[in-house]
């Protein structure tokens, strides 16, 4: 599956892709958000749920590694 194939499901597809493919890279939360960051084949997936109801806010797919500069604990 490609990254554009990936975000062309619906948000229950995606889910279920996550879970059953997707490698967790790192998770960071916030007062509103928490965020988990994917591996997924060649691409990567960023899901964001509310904080306080756990709602699915968005879920985006990327290759751009430089995406993941926010994931990433390596300071600078």
């Amino acid at each position: 599956m490609t990254s554009i194939e990936f975000n062309l499901l619906d948000t229950s597809a995606k889910m279920a892709v996550v879970n059953q493919s997707g490698y967790l890279l790192h998770s960071s939360y916030s007062d509103k958000t928490y965020c988990n960051c994917y591996a997924i084949d060649t691409f990567f997936v960023e899901v964001t749920y509310g904080s306080r109801n756990y709602i699915i806010l968005g879920i985006k797919a990327f290759k751009n590694a430089c995406q993941l500069d926010k994931h990433s604990n390596v300071s600078e």
